[in-house]
This record gives structure tokens, C-alpha cells and sequence, in this order.
């Protein structure tokens, strides 16, 4: 079965709903299906937007403080028209032969895609024409590896930051959704490298920071 290049990445936002809320920057890292390799990157910060019913994005206070961005910053971003152009340019860039790339990310199946998917329809675009409809949940293949709960275990806090100590990836104390793309990127080649067999050596990174509700 022939399968599309990989496309780890992740965004942080202007708060918990997709409609009220602003998408306020978005990271992705390709990684080459056969080797593994990261072979490109993306990031932008995005301006203020119309969701589909006309009306102009919002931030949240809250979620500034959790995702370091300020209100200049994004008011400086790039237009989201751009933004989503630049995203279906990668993609197209980083098909393998007629297979599009697929998603990867951390819980990105019930926070981030939907997202994305929203995104792409305030511009009148369909993100499913430049993505596999099915991605690699990182959040899902660590709890099968690191079961949350059980009797006499301690139970682990379902995020990047927790899953990724266990194979020796820490984040860094700097905050962007680059970060958090680049330590989730170590995490799935971990997994994948795992199960072909090869052998893993995650190197230690910058200092440890704590992740909170925002932060997907």
C-alpha cells in the first residue's frame, strides 16, 4: 500500500471555539515517509479574520497568556487568504506521487483538524482536497504505549509534554506552535521508527515547560 509524506504540525489559537475564535499561528514540519527525515518547514502567525457568518474573529486574554502571541503580533500577521494558500502549496509540494501528505499531530483528531477545516472553509476551501482524511494522532498511539490509568500505576497527564518525557523529549521553555511541532515530530518518528524495527536515540533538548489547556 503506498502512502503520502507526513505533515507533523500544530497550531495555537485565540481560544476554545473555531467560530468565535481566532486561528492565531500554525507550525508543520514535512517529514519523508521512507527515511524519516524532516525535508521542510512552515509557520506563520495570522491577522484577524471573518468566520462564515461575516463576523470578525476574537482572542481571548487567557488564551494570549497561554500562547505568548500578543494582539500586535497577530494584528501584523499574514492575511488568512495568504496563510491558507501557502498551506495547500506545501501540501501539493510534499504529495509522494498521487498520494496526499497526511496529518500528524498531538490530539489534533478532535481539536486541531476541526480547526483547519474551519480555516479553510472561511476562505472557501476545502482542506480535505489537500489531505489524507485520515492523520496519525500521536495522543492516541501514546496511550496505548503509556496506558493513562491502572491499578497501582501512576496515571499520566494525556499531553506532549508528559508523553514526550518518556522517550526523552522535553520542550522547550520558548513558546510557539514550532516548539511544539518540533518536539511532536521527534515523538512520531519515535513511534515509527519503532515499528520498523530500528533502533531510537531521541537526544535531550531545552528546558521542560508546562503545558495547560490551550496548548493541543
Amino acid at each position: 500500500m503506498k502512502i503520502g509524506n507526513i505533515i507533523v504540525y500544530d497550531i495555537e489559537t485565540g481560544g476554545f471555539s473555531r467560530e468565535k475564535n481566532g486561528l492565531a499561528e500554525i507550525a508543520m514540519i514535512a517529514i519523508d515517509i521512507v527515511t524519516l527525515e524532516e525535508v521542510d518547514r512552515y509557520e506563520a502567525v495570522i491577522a484577524p479574520y471573518d468566520n462564515l457568518e461575516g463576523i470578525r474573529v476574537t482572542y481571548t486574554s487567557e488564551a494570549l497568556k497561554v500562547n505568548g502571541l500578543t494582539m500586535k503580533q497577530i494584528e501584523n500577521g499574514k492575511p488568512g487568504k495568504e496563510v491558507v494558500a501557502e498551506m495547500m502549496a506545501f501540501a501539493k509540494k510534499h504529495k509522494r506521487a498521487s498520494k496526499k501528505p497526511m496529518l500528524c499531530g498531538h490530539n489534533i483528531e478532535k481539536f486541531d483538524n476541526p480547526w483547519i477545516d474551519y480555516f479553510f472553509l472561511c476562505f472557501k476551501k476545502d482542506a480535505s482536497k489537500h489531505f489524507e482524511n485520515w492523520c496519525i494522532d500521536t495522543m492516541w498511539w501514546s496511550a496505548l504505549k503509556w496506558p493513562l490509568s491502572g491499578e497501582g500505576e501512576e496515571v499520566l497527564k494525556p499531553n506532549l509534554g508528559t508523553y514526550g518525557k518518556e522517550v526523552g523529549i522535553k520542550l522547550s521553555i520558548a513558546h510557539s506552535a514550532m516548539h511544539d511541532t518540533e518536539a511532536n515530530a521527534k515523538l512520531a518518528v519515535t513511534f515509527l521508527k519503532a515499528l520498523r524495527g530500528d533502533t531510537v536515540v531521541v537526544e535531550q533538548e531545552a528546558k521542560e515547560r508546562t503545558r495547560t489547556a490551550f496548548q493541543m
